[in-house]
């Protein structure tokens, strides 16, 4: 172990023989590039994942890279000189075991670091295990073990020297939990991450949960060493082994469960090595813990934990020769006293020969006993030699073995990056930014990668741009379904219109495509006026059908189809209105027989426009409906005077009568409509009105039991009085 162990100060500390804590680049890294900021911002891509440190970048172009971005604005400059400080000396960093940091950026409000790319961290693997019901072996928790102790023990050694020949300095992690180990694709390779940074970083936007991990002291008292480290590393052990977060304490009750005689309940580990390993490591003494170094041996040979049993019994074996120590020195007291009692025995050896002969016996059996007990003792030294000299047998092999797997590990490592190099050589990424295409606009960039807040910043100036392909940001944001970013460049207004209400409302059929999934069945409650109509409650498809955009229709109905505005409008009733034929053929299936507020009918509003080819479609699905007062559509169409209107609905509506018992002859005789009067008379001209009933426009009361012919008579009508009582003749 090290004497001097650096934390994040010590660090700072270290470096401050440089000239200023300038960020850099490893130098022993040939095959990685050397990006410039923009370089390096023009390949980010996807989001890999957040972590403590930051959130971590794929770079494209670059599949065996990531970049780690560290926000800056939450800290004050001393602290983010002691980040930049920490991470000049990460990129000096060289070990299998330890993250490979190769470039350090920053522009000002933001710090990137070009590192290796992992497929996933330890906390996804035991999560992942969870999820299959399915335990992590104990040949996997041993290697995992062995691999992050080794990366440890690097980080600890003072002795370590960078590329250039400069010392390095010793580092404690600090904050070792699953989600700060990563392994790699294969899962047999394993690195540490997030070592050796300031505790305001790696604490930013932490939970609670990282106390399962803290040892005793770091809760307690705020102790960092590497023995903390060992702890961590055993909770994470444990978490391995029982697929369960440790919970030995938290931030509230450590002090009444971290007692003098505490010990970790380990009945949930099922491998006998691991829970032996366990009780060597989850320990409150630091002192008592295992080392990183011992942790490497007995993950590599786990027959040596076994040893640690027999560590225990020499400890046993030492206690012993202490006692015996102890009933010599009594032994030796008591012969002092029999000597004494000797010599004043023989004061009296002729009175008292047959005491003495006892006593005599007493003394040379008690001898006998000491002499017994002194061959015992040797035995059991001899048995303690012999296990010193066959430890350090063990330790001999140990050291082979180490060798070995060094040689082992250097063969693996080749083999590892000639197939990373040739999975890069082989890899292709398909349907991302086309870097090198001008025609694209910052703001087109930040909307394919999802960028919110840089899309903001660049959205003013290139709002409306196209590239070459003909796609503006909009497009692109809603082709990548970014919902935040579609409202962001083409908001709702203050009535609710949205960017797909627009796009339908100008029969942008490329964008309403788009924006389809993001924006459909979305209602404007405000008042809008399209085309000469105010709705409440509009949608996309009501304006499409308005404006007479009929591919836009297509698109919508079968998601906006039988929607309605406040007052009950559907969008096929709005299409019989404005006479738009093939748009009321389209949605007929779909909305055909809906009524509005009034109980009106598409048909009805077909028939007041005098929409003759819509009168003939939607005649299969509205004939003979009425609204609230009892009219039909043919009534409407004498009322306005349409008689093609009437030729084709009376056949289906003659006869029929509203709430006061008129019929559509009697309307078209009020208006003095002649043509539909003489449609009409044949079929209605005996029919009788049923209530008084007066009329605001003429100012006249009509009674009840009036024919046409009466309501004819009493508004002078006398052409009207003709075609009927011609009709009547007849």
């Amino acid at each position: 172990m090290p004497n001097r162990i650096y934390n994040s100060q010590s660090i700072k500390t270290h470096m401050a023989s440089t000239s200023s804590c300038m960020l850099s680049t490893a130098k022993d890294t040939c095959s990685i590039p050397t990006f410039t900021l923009e370089s390096l911002l023009h390949c980010l891509s996807e989001i890999l994942g957040r972590g403590a440190s930051g959130i971590l970048y794929a770079l494209e172009g670059y599949p065996a890279l990531a970049v780690r971005e560290i926000q800056l604005d939450s800290f004050t400059e001393d602290i983010i000189k002691d980040i930049q400080c920490n991470l000049l000396v990460h990129t000096r960093l060289s070990h299998p075991h330890v993250l490979r940091c190769y470039q350090v950026l920053c522009d000002g409000e933001f710090i990137y670091v070009v590192v290796d790319r992992y497929r996933e961290t330890i906390e996804s693997m035991i999560n992942r295990h969870k999820r299959a019901r399915q335990p992590v072996s104990e040949q996997d928790i041993f290697l995992i073990l062995e691999q992050i102790a080794s990366g440890l023990a690097y980080l600890y050694d003072s002795g370590k020297i960078a590329a250039n020949g400069k010392p390095l300095p010793a580092i404690i992690h600090g904050g070792l939990t699953p989600t700060s180990i990563l392994a790699s694709d294969n899962g047999k390779h394993f690195v540490l991450t997030d070592y050796g940074l300031p505790r305001e970083l790696l604490q930013n936007g932490v939970s609670a949960s990282i106390f399962s991990y803290s040892a005793p002291e770091e809760i307690m008292y705020s102790k960092h060493s590497p023995a903390s480290d060992v702890w961590a590393l055993g909770c994470i052990v444990y978490e391995l082994a029982t697929l369960s977060r440790p919970s030995f304490a938290n931030s509230d009750d450590s002090q009444s469960v971290f007692t003098s005689d505490w010990k970790p309940n380990l009945t949930s580990v099922q491998s006998p090595l691991l829970r032996e390993l366990l009780r060597y490591i989850l320990v409150l003494d630091p002192e008592a813990r295992l080392s990183v170094k011992e942790l490497i041996s007995l993950a590599r040979d786990q027959t040596l934990i076994e040893l640690l049993i027999s560590k225990e019994l020499r400890t046993q074996v030492v206690s012993l020769q202490r006692e015996c120590e102890i009933l010599k020195q009594t032994l030796d007291s008591s012969n002092e006293n029999h000597r004494a009692e000797l010599t004043s025995l023989k004061e009296k050896l002729n009175s008292k020969s047959t005491e003495i002969s006892s006593l005599k016996s007493i003394i040379e059996k008690q001898s006998a006993d000491i002499i017994s007990l002194q061959k015992e003792v040797r035995a059991r030294s001899s048995r303690i030699d012999g296990l010193e000299t066959q430890c350090k047998g063990c330790i001999s092999q140990l050291q082979a073995l180490q060798k070995n797997s060094q040689q082992q590990q250097q063969q693996f490592s080749k083999a590892t990056e000639e197939l990373r190099m040739q999975v890069s050589r082989g890899f292709r990424l398909n349907n991302l930014i086309p870097m090198c295409d001008s025609s694209w606009t910052p703001l087109m960039h930040a909307v394919v990668v999802g960028d919110a807040r840089a899309a903001k910043k660049y959205i003013d100036n290139n709002r409306n741009k196209m590239n070459k392909d003909g796609d503006t940001a909009l497009t692109l944001a809603a082709r990548m379904g970014h919902k935040d970013i579609v409202e962001l460049i083409d908001p709702t207004d203050k009535d609710g219109v949205t960017a797909l209400m627009r796009a339908a409302d100008r029969g942008d059929v490329e964008v309403v495509k788009l924006l389809i999934p993001l924006q459909k069945r979305c209602q404007a409650p405000g008042k809008v006026y399209i085309n000469g109509y105010t709705l409440c409650n509009r949608t996309a498809l009501m304006g499409a059908t308005i404006y007479g955009h009929t591919d836009a229709v297509k698109l919508l109905m079968e998601h906006e189809g039988g929607m309605k505005d406040n007052t009950g409008w559907t969008a096929l009733m709005y299409a019989a209105l404005t006479n738009h034929t093939e748009l009321v053929g389209l949605l007929m299936n779909v909305e055909g027989g809906a009524q509005n507020s009034e109980d009106r009918t598409a048909l009805m509003y077909a028939a007041q426009s005098n929409n003759q080819n819509s009168v003939k479609l939607l005649l299969k699905k509205e004939a003979c409906m009425k609204d609230k007062n009892g009219i039909t559509a043919l009534m409407v169409a004498a009322n306005c005077n349409n008689p093609e209107c009437v030729i084709l609905l009376l056949k289906k509506e003659a006869c029929m009568k509203d709430n006061n018992g008129w019929t559509a002859l009697m309307r078209a005789t009020c208006n003095n409509n002649l043509e539909c009067v003489r449609l009409l008379a044949s079929k209605e001209g005996d029919i009788k009105t049923t209530h008084n009933v007066y009329w605001e426009d003429d100012d006249q009361a009509y009674p009840s039991e009036s024919t046409a012919s009466d309501i004819a008579r009493r508004k002078g009508y006398r052409e009207v009085l003709s075609i009927l009582s011609k009709q009547s003749s007849k």
